[in-house]
This record gives structure tokens, sequence and C-alpha cells, in this order.
């Protein structure tokens, strides 16, 4: 049994590396500058509570590895602009931060076509995922309680699972304008 999920392993992580071999990605931040635009849709379940328009600028500055991050909710004099910087700590292994300018700093790490940034505030656990494709930018916003809401496993020697609910996500295609 261990001989068949050593080679199942094995086949596995040849696979994985054929197909990212094959993967052209594009680098982020330096080819994601612009202007980009959307609607986003924000679902409790299955349904759709609200949209709003959503617009992403990414811009580099005089300073290497360091750009403007900015991110719109609304248009016109109601929109709630955020106005953050993008750091790149290490931009080989894909590690990046983002500055809110308000002693917040938040960690991103980019994985193949996805740039991910989690974090609790306020009692809730937030996870943004930027999957990062030739023509859009997919945002992808899930949202729950940290604690956990029940759990599971513990016996036959399965371990303890903490279980966590998703109460919110939220999606936006951003298509470039600029």
């Amino acid at each position: 049994m261990l001989r068949l999920r050593k080679y199942n392993f094995i086949l596995f992580l040849f696979l994985i590396s054929g197909s990212i071999a094959g993967f052209s990605q594009k680098q982020f931040p330096s080819e994601y500058e612009g202007v980009w635009k959307g609607e986003l849709s924000i679902y409790g379940g299955t349904r759709v509570l609200q949209k709003a328009k959503m617009q992403l600028t990414i811009q580099s500055t005089d300073i290497d590895s360091v750009y403007t991050y900015q991110l719109q909710y609304g248009e016109g004099n109601g929109a709630d602009t955020r106005n953050y910087q993008l750091n790149i700590l290490d931009q080989e292994k894909g590690i990046f931060e983002i500055d809110e300018k308000n002693s917040i700093v938040l960690p991103a790490q980019q994985f193949n076509n996805k740039v991910i940034s989690t974090f609790i505030v306020e009692g809730n656990m937030i996870q943004f995922v930027y999957n990062l494709f030739e023509d859009r930018i997919q945002v992808e916003v899930f949202s729950g309680p940290h604690e956990a809401t029940n759990f599971t496993g513990a016996e036959l020697e399965a371990p303890t699972v903490s279980l966590l609910k998703t109460n919110i996500y939220q999606v936006c295609d951003l298509r470039r304008v600029e």
C-alpha cells in the first residue's frame, strides 16, 4: 500500500511540473499596471445581495518594487476609495505586502496565477484571491467568522477538524480600461 502511494505521489509531482512548465505567466504587478474596472457582486448563499462598481488601479512609482494600489468601490462623490501601496518583498518567490497606510500591512503571496491575502479583522477571517488572466483580473473575497462554528473528527485516529463558516462571497471580473 505504501509503495502504491509513493508512485501515485511521484506521478502527481510529474503531472504538476509538466502543467506548470507549459503555463506562461505574466509578471505581477508590472504587467498588470493600469486601471481595471468591473461590477462587484456580493453573495449571501446563492442570492446576490448587492452589486457595486469596482475599480483597481496599479501603477509603478519612482521607487523600484513599490506600486500604488488603489481600490475603489462605487462611483462619483459617494465612492469609497482606498489608497494603498503594494510592496514587492521577493519577486521571485511572489511575496508582497499591501500597506494600507494606516499602520495595517497585509501579507500577499503569489501561487501560480493567483495572489492571495488572508487576514483576520474584528473577529472575521477575510481572504482576497486575485486570479490573474491574460485579459482580466478576477477578484474573489471570502469572509466569515474566525471562530469555529463546530467540530468534526477526533474518532478512530482522525484529527479534530474545526469548521469555519463562510458568510459572504464577493466576485468581480475586472477588465483593463487604461
